[in-house]
Protein backbone atom coordinates (compact mmCIF):
# COMPACT_ATOMS: atom_id res chain seq x y z
CA UNK A 1 0.00 0.00 0.00
CA UNK A 2 1.27 3.57 -0.97
CA UNK A 3 2.47 5.98 1.63
CA UNK A 4 -0.22 8.93 2.92
CA UNK A 5 0.57 12.07 0.95
CA UNK A 6 0.06 15.11 3.10
CA UNK A 7 -0.02 18.52 1.80
CA UNK A 8 1.56 20.96 3.44
CA UNK A 9 1.54 24.71 4.02
CA UNK A 10 5.45 25.39 3.68
CA UNK A 11 7.28 28.57 4.96
CA UNK A 12 8.43 29.18 1.53
CA UNK A 13 4.79 29.61 0.30
CA UNK A 14 3.87 31.99 2.89
CA UNK A 15 6.52 33.98 1.25
CA UNK A 16 3.84 34.81 -1.66
CA UNK A 17 1.12 35.40 0.25
CA UNK A 18 1.29 36.86 4.15
CA UNK A 19 -0.95 35.48 6.97
CA UNK A 20 -3.89 38.03 7.94
CA UNK A 21 -3.36 38.53 11.74
CA UNK A 22 -7.07 38.96 13.59
CA UNK A 23 -7.99 42.82 14.05
CA UNK A 24 -7.95 43.75 17.78
CA UNK A 25 -11.10 46.37 17.48
CA UNK A 26 -14.51 46.89 17.10
CA UNK A 27 -16.74 50.08 16.76
CA UNK A 28 -20.17 50.28 18.02
CA UNK A 29 -22.93 50.57 16.83
CA UNK A 30 -21.64 47.81 14.08
CA UNK A 31 -23.15 49.02 10.96
CA UNK A 32 -23.57 47.71 7.21
CA UNK A 33 -24.26 48.76 4.04
CA UNK A 34 -25.11 45.87 2.29
CA UNK A 35 -26.32 42.30 3.48
CA UNK A 36 -23.08 40.10 4.47
CA UNK A 37 -23.08 36.29 4.08
CA UNK A 38 -25.29 33.44 1.91
CA UNK A 39 -26.56 35.38 -1.40
CA UNK A 40 -25.46 38.83 0.17
CA UNK A 41 -23.33 41.57 -1.29
CA UNK A 42 -19.97 40.84 0.76
CA UNK A 43 -19.16 44.13 -0.11
CA UNK A 44 -15.28 43.57 1.97
CA UNK A 45 -15.49 47.12 3.90
CA UNK A 46 -18.86 45.29 5.56
CA UNK A 47 -17.76 41.94 5.63
CA UNK A 48 -14.75 43.10 7.64
CA UNK A 49 -16.96 45.03 10.09
CA UNK A 50 -19.18 41.68 10.63
CA UNK A 51 -15.71 39.63 11.17
CA UNK A 52 -14.44 42.48 13.55
CA UNK A 53 -17.52 42.00 15.56
CA UNK A 54 -18.28 38.62 15.85
CA UNK A 55 -14.74 38.07 16.79
CA UNK A 56 -15.64 40.98 20.01
CA UNK A 57 -18.20 38.20 20.94
CA UNK A 58 -17.47 36.15 23.35
CA UNK A 59 -17.27 32.16 22.81
CA UNK A 60 -20.13 31.37 25.21
CA UNK A 61 -22.58 33.92 23.70
CA UNK A 62 -21.81 32.41 20.04
CA UNK A 63 -18.48 33.50 19.30
CA UNK A 64 -16.31 32.59 16.35
CA UNK A 65 -14.02 29.29 17.40
CA UNK A 66 -11.32 30.18 16.26
CA UNK A 67 -11.01 33.75 16.07
CA UNK A 68 -11.94 34.72 12.12
CA UNK A 69 -9.36 36.21 10.37
CA UNK A 70 -10.46 40.36 9.43
CA UNK A 71 -9.43 39.83 5.93
CA UNK A 72 -13.09 41.33 4.10
CA UNK A 73 -13.58 38.29 2.43
CA UNK A 74 -16.20 35.78 2.50
CA UNK A 75 -15.44 32.08 2.96
CA UNK A 76 -16.49 28.96 4.99
CA UNK A 77 -15.33 30.14 8.24
CA UNK A 78 -17.10 33.28 8.45
CA UNK A 79 -20.25 31.68 6.63
CA UNK A 80 -20.36 29.07 9.76
CA UNK A 81 -19.86 32.22 12.47
CA UNK A 82 -23.17 33.82 11.34
CA UNK A 83 -24.51 30.63 11.51
CA UNK A 84 -23.42 30.15 15.16
CA UNK A 85 -23.67 33.31 16.48
CA UNK A 86 -27.51 33.24 14.86
CA UNK A 87 -28.05 29.94 16.49
CA UNK A 88 -27.74 31.30 19.72
CA UNK A 89 -28.63 34.39 19.72
CA UNK A 90 -32.10 34.31 17.66
CA UNK A 91 -34.42 32.04 16.16
CA UNK A 92 -33.53 31.03 12.83
CA UNK A 93 -30.25 30.16 11.06
CA UNK A 94 -30.40 32.04 7.65
CA UNK A 95 -26.15 32.59 7.80
CA UNK A 96 -26.62 36.40 6.65
CA UNK A 97 -26.74 39.32 8.50
CA UNK A 98 -28.92 42.33 6.94
CA UNK A 99 -28.62 45.48 7.82
CA UNK A 100 -31.08 46.68 10.74
CA UNK A 101 -31.93 42.38 10.52
CA UNK A 102 -32.33 41.08 13.62
CA UNK A 103 -28.93 39.54 13.55
CA UNK A 104 -26.98 42.90 13.59
CA UNK A 105 -29.40 43.73 16.12
CA UNK A 106 -28.61 41.19 18.22
CA UNK A 107 -25.24 41.35 17.65
CA UNK A 108 -25.06 45.16 18.79
CA UNK A 109 -26.83 44.09 22.34
CA UNK A 110 -24.78 41.69 23.16
CA UNK A 111 -21.58 44.23 22.51
CA UNK A 112 -22.85 46.88 23.99
CA UNK A 113 -23.87 44.95 27.16
CA UNK A 114 -20.35 43.92 27.53
CA UNK A 115 -18.09 46.05 26.23
CA UNK A 116 -17.38 49.44 27.38
CA UNK A 117 -17.91 52.81 25.98
CA UNK A 118 -15.39 55.66 25.02
CA UNK A 119 -15.36 58.92 26.95
CA UNK A 120 -18.42 61.43 27.00
CA UNK A 121 -19.35 62.78 24.12
CA UNK A 122 -17.90 60.04 21.54
CA UNK A 123 -20.41 59.04 19.15
CA UNK A 124 -19.21 55.40 18.93
CA UNK A 125 -17.55 52.99 21.17
CA UNK A 126 -13.99 50.87 20.28
CA UNK A 127 -14.36 47.87 22.41
CA UNK A 128 -10.43 45.87 22.46
CA UNK A 129 -10.98 42.16 22.19
CA UNK A 130 -10.05 41.27 26.22
CA UNK A 131 -11.93 41.15 29.03
CA UNK A 132 -15.28 39.99 30.06
CA UNK A 133 -18.16 39.28 27.39
CA UNK A 134 -14.89 38.98 24.82
CA UNK A 135 -13.61 36.58 22.78
CA UNK A 136 -10.82 34.51 25.09
CA UNK A 137 -6.88 33.70 23.45
CA UNK A 138 -7.50 30.81 21.05
CA UNK A 139 -8.29 27.09 22.80
CA UNK A 140 -4.65 25.34 22.94
CA UNK A 141 -6.40 22.12 20.51
CA UNK A 142 -8.29 21.91 17.81
CA UNK A 143 -10.59 19.49 16.71
CA UNK A 144 -12.45 18.57 13.10
CA UNK A 145 -15.87 18.68 13.68
CA UNK A 146 -18.91 17.10 11.91
CA UNK A 147 -20.31 20.62 11.53
CA UNK A 148 -17.02 21.81 9.82
CA UNK A 149 -17.31 18.78 7.71
CA UNK A 150 -20.51 19.57 6.58
CA UNK A 151 -20.20 23.32 5.75
CA UNK A 152 -17.00 22.61 3.52
CA UNK A 153 -19.49 19.92 1.82
CA UNK A 154 -21.84 22.81 1.40
CA UNK A 155 -19.61 25.57 0.27
CA UNK A 156 -16.35 24.52 -0.93
CA UNK A 157 -16.85 21.31 -2.40
CA UNK A 158 -19.09 22.44 -5.20
CA UNK A 159 -16.64 25.04 -6.38
CA UNK A 160 -14.13 22.51 -6.51
CA UNK A 161 -16.11 20.29 -8.45
CA UNK A 162 -17.40 23.34 -10.68
CA UNK A 163 -13.35 24.50 -11.19
CA UNK A 164 -12.78 20.28 -12.63
CA UNK A 165 -15.53 21.11 -14.92
CA UNK A 166 -14.10 24.24 -16.20
CA UNK A 167 -10.82 22.53 -16.73
CA UNK A 168 -12.47 19.60 -18.62
CA UNK A 169 -14.31 22.69 -20.86
CA UNK A 170 -10.43 23.93 -21.07
CA UNK A 171 -8.90 20.74 -22.26
CA UNK A 172 -11.27 20.19 -24.88
CA UNK A 173 -10.91 23.37 -25.90
CA UNK A 174 -7.19 23.10 -26.27
CA UNK A 175 -7.15 20.20 -28.74
CA UNK A 176 -8.65 22.19 -31.60
CA UNK A 177 -5.62 22.99 -33.74
CA UNK A 178 -5.50 26.80 -35.48
CA UNK A 179 -3.09 29.22 -36.65
CA UNK A 180 -1.94 30.75 -33.08
CA UNK A 181 -2.46 29.30 -29.99
CA UNK A 182 -5.27 29.74 -28.32
CA UNK A 183 -6.13 30.72 -24.83
CA UNK A 184 -6.98 27.43 -23.58
CA UNK A 185 -3.43 26.21 -25.29
CA UNK A 186 -1.88 28.68 -23.25
CA UNK A 187 -3.12 28.08 -19.81
CA UNK A 188 -2.07 24.69 -20.09
CA UNK A 189 0.96 25.15 -21.64
CA UNK A 190 1.68 27.58 -19.01
CA UNK A 191 0.79 25.20 -15.86
CA UNK A 192 1.60 21.69 -17.58
CA UNK A 193 4.23 22.71 -20.13
CA UNK A 194 2.22 20.38 -22.72
CA UNK A 195 2.34 21.65 -26.19
CA UNK A 196 -0.89 20.71 -28.54
CA UNK A 197 -0.40 18.74 -32.03
CA UNK A 198 -2.88 16.21 -33.92
CA UNK A 199 -3.29 14.17 -32.46
CA UNK A 200 -2.40 15.18 -28.93
CA UNK A 201 0.69 13.83 -26.94
CA UNK A 202 0.80 11.45 -24.59
CA UNK A 203 1.47 13.84 -21.70
CA UNK A 204 -2.00 15.96 -22.64
CA UNK A 205 -3.66 12.28 -22.60
CA UNK A 206 -2.68 11.76 -19.21
CA UNK A 207 -3.85 15.03 -17.66
CA UNK A 208 -6.74 14.55 -19.40
CA UNK A 209 -7.59 11.50 -17.93
CA UNK A 210 -6.55 12.55 -14.21
CA UNK A 211 -8.92 14.93 -14.44
CA UNK A 212 -12.18 13.06 -15.72
CA UNK A 213 -10.95 10.08 -12.52
CA UNK A 214 -11.48 13.84 -10.16
CA UNK A 215 -14.59 14.75 -11.86
CA UNK A 216 -15.67 11.05 -11.42
CA UNK A 217 -14.86 11.53 -7.60
CA UNK A 218 -16.37 14.80 -7.17
CA UNK A 219 -19.58 13.31 -8.66
CA UNK A 220 -19.78 10.52 -6.11
CA UNK A 221 -19.39 13.15 -3.21
CA UNK A 222 -21.66 15.65 -4.13
CA UNK A 223 -23.98 12.77 -3.84
CA UNK A 224 -22.57 11.11 -0.87
CA UNK A 225 -19.64 13.44 0.05
CA UNK A 226 -18.32 10.85 3.12
CA UNK A 227 -17.85 8.50 1.00
CA UNK A 228 -15.01 10.74 -0.18
CA UNK A 229 -13.88 12.65 2.58
CA UNK A 230 -13.60 12.21 5.76
CA UNK A 231 -12.40 14.02 8.80
CA UNK A 232 -8.59 13.93 10.96
CA UNK A 233 -9.45 11.67 13.45
CA UNK A 234 -7.01 13.48 16.59
CA UNK A 235 -7.10 16.95 18.58
CA UNK A 236 -4.51 18.71 17.73
CA UNK A 237 -2.48 21.17 19.76
CA UNK A 238 -1.93 24.79 18.30
CA UNK A 239 1.58 23.90 18.29
CA UNK A 240 1.13 20.83 16.55
CA UNK A 241 -0.67 22.61 13.78
CA UNK A 242 2.25 25.10 13.18
CA UNK A 243 5.06 22.56 13.49
CA UNK A 244 2.95 20.12 10.88
CA UNK A 245 0.99 22.64 8.67
CA UNK A 246 -1.02 19.51 6.87
CA UNK A 247 -4.39 20.55 5.43
CA UNK A 248 -5.33 16.89 4.06
CA UNK A 249 -4.04 13.72 3.29
CA UNK A 250 -4.16 11.15 0.78
CA UNK A 251 -2.77 7.91 -0.66
CA UNK A 252 -2.05 7.71 -4.31
CA UNK A 253 -4.12 5.84 -5.99
CA UNK A 254 -6.92 5.13 -2.93
CA UNK A 255 -9.88 5.00 -5.19
CA UNK A 256 -8.98 1.71 -5.94
CA UNK A 257 -8.36 0.60 -2.07
CA UNK A 258 -12.23 0.16 -1.49
CA UNK A 259 -12.76 -1.68 2.04
CA UNK A 260 -8.65 -1.21 2.88
CA UNK A 261 -7.25 0.63 5.95
CA UNK A 262 -4.52 2.63 6.89
CA UNK A 263 -2.50 3.46 9.97
CA UNK A 264 -2.10 6.96 11.19
CA UNK A 265 0.38 7.05 14.30
CA UNK A 266 1.71 10.22 15.93
CA UNK A 267 4.96 11.13 17.59
CA UNK A 268 3.15 10.67 21.17
CA UNK A 269 2.16 7.02 20.26
CA UNK A 270 -1.38 7.48 19.67
CA UNK A 271 -2.96 5.67 16.14
CA UNK A 272 -6.21 5.93 14.25
CA UNK A 273 -6.84 3.13 11.91
CA UNK A 274 -8.52 5.50 8.64
CA UNK A 275 -10.07 4.08 5.36
CA UNK A 276 -8.05 4.05 2.65
CA UNK A 277 -10.22 4.94 0.24
CA UNK A 278 -10.74 8.46 1.16
CA UNK A 279 -9.59 11.45 1.51
CA UNK A 280 -8.85 13.09 5.09
CA UNK A 281 -9.31 16.93 6.08
CA UNK A 282 -6.68 18.26 8.76
CA UNK A 283 -7.36 20.50 10.68
CA UNK A 284 -5.08 23.39 9.29
CA UNK A 285 -7.49 22.90 6.55
CA UNK A 286 -10.12 25.09 8.30
CA UNK A 287 -7.39 27.78 8.47
CA UNK A 288 -6.72 28.11 5.27
CA UNK A 289 -8.09 30.80 2.70
CA UNK A 290 -11.29 29.94 0.42
CA UNK A 291 -8.68 29.71 -2.58
CA UNK A 292 -6.59 27.28 -1.34
CA UNK A 293 -9.28 25.49 0.40
CA UNK A 294 -10.78 24.79 -3.08
CA UNK A 295 -7.52 23.94 -4.24
CA UNK A 296 -6.42 21.61 -1.86
CA UNK A 297 -9.09 19.33 -2.57
CA UNK A 298 -8.85 19.11 -5.75
CA UNK A 299 -5.08 18.33 -5.26
CA UNK A 300 -5.54 15.62 -2.88
CA UNK A 301 -8.03 14.17 -5.34
CA UNK A 302 -5.46 14.00 -8.17
CA UNK A 303 -3.04 11.60 -5.79
CA UNK A 304 -6.20 9.68 -5.00
CA UNK A 305 -7.35 9.13 -8.25
CA UNK A 306 -3.68 9.09 -10.31
CA UNK A 307 -1.16 5.88 -10.57
CA UNK A 308 0.19 4.30 -7.41
CA UNK A 309 3.38 5.09 -5.80
CA UNK A 310 6.73 3.87 -8.21
CA UNK A 311 4.25 4.63 -11.43
CA UNK A 312 5.81 6.59 -14.08
CA UNK A 313 2.80 8.46 -13.91
CA UNK A 314 1.95 8.25 -10.35
CA UNK A 315 0.91 12.25 -9.44
CA UNK A 316 3.59 13.20 -7.33
CA UNK A 317 5.06 15.92 -5.25
CA UNK A 318 8.24 17.78 -5.61
CA UNK A 319 11.27 15.79 -4.37
CA UNK A 320 11.18 18.45 -1.63
CA UNK A 321 7.59 17.81 -0.99
CA UNK A 322 7.13 21.13 -1.13
CA UNK A 323 4.33 22.75 -3.70
CA UNK A 324 5.62 26.45 -3.34
CA UNK A 325 5.91 28.80 -6.01
CA UNK A 326 9.77 28.36 -6.22
CA UNK A 327 9.76 24.65 -5.58
CA UNK A 328 7.05 24.09 -8.64
CA UNK A 329 9.58 26.79 -11.09
CA UNK A 330 12.73 24.37 -10.66
CA UNK A 331 10.36 21.43 -12.07
CA UNK A 332 11.83 20.15 -15.38
CA UNK A 333 8.83 20.22 -17.98
CA UNK A 334 8.27 16.56 -18.13
CA UNK A 335 7.08 15.95 -14.65
CA UNK A 336 4.72 19.22 -14.40
CA UNK A 337 1.63 16.57 -15.49
CA UNK A 338 3.41 14.32 -12.67
CA UNK A 339 2.89 17.32 -9.82
CA UNK A 340 -0.38 17.42 -8.15
CA UNK A 341 -0.33 21.01 -7.53
CA UNK A 342 -0.56 21.92 -10.90
CA UNK A 343 -4.22 20.09 -11.36
CA UNK A 344 -5.23 22.71 -8.83
CA UNK A 345 -3.81 25.85 -10.36
CA UNK A 346 -4.69 24.70 -13.46
CA UNK A 347 -8.67 24.30 -12.47
CA UNK A 348 -8.82 27.40 -10.31
CA UNK A 349 -7.54 29.52 -12.84
CA UNK A 350 -9.55 27.79 -15.55
CA UNK A 351 -12.51 28.71 -13.56
CA UNK A 352 -11.65 32.06 -12.24
CA UNK A 353 -9.45 33.47 -14.69
CA UNK A 354 -6.81 34.19 -12.33
CA UNK A 355 -4.24 32.79 -9.95
CA UNK A 356 -5.07 30.96 -6.80
CA UNK A 357 -4.24 33.23 -3.23
CA UNK A 358 -2.98 30.25 -1.46
CA UNK A 359 -2.67 31.78 2.30
CA UNK A 360 -2.72 30.45 5.11
CA UNK A 361 -4.66 32.36 8.31
CA UNK A 362 -3.21 32.96 12.01
CA UNK A 363 -3.99 29.88 14.59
Amino acid sequence: MGRLRCYCFDQSCRATAPRVEPDNQVALPVVVGRSVGQGGANVRNDVLTIQQALNAVGTSQGGPTPRLATDGLMGPLTRAAIGRFQKQNISFVDFRIDPNGPTIQALNRILRASLPILASGSSRSLAPRSGVGQVAPPAPTFTVTDEMMEQMFDDTLPISRACVKSALRTLTAAKVMGTIESPAQTLVRKHFAVLLSDPPPPDFVLIERTFRAIDRELSVAALSPATTFIKFPFTLSFNEMAESRTLALAISNGVTMRGETVQLDRTNGTSATLRADAVVIAPVYFFASSDLQIGTLIHELAHFVGRPDGHPDCIDDPPDRSSSDASLARLPPDRRPRIAEFYALFAFEAHFGRSMFRVLLQF
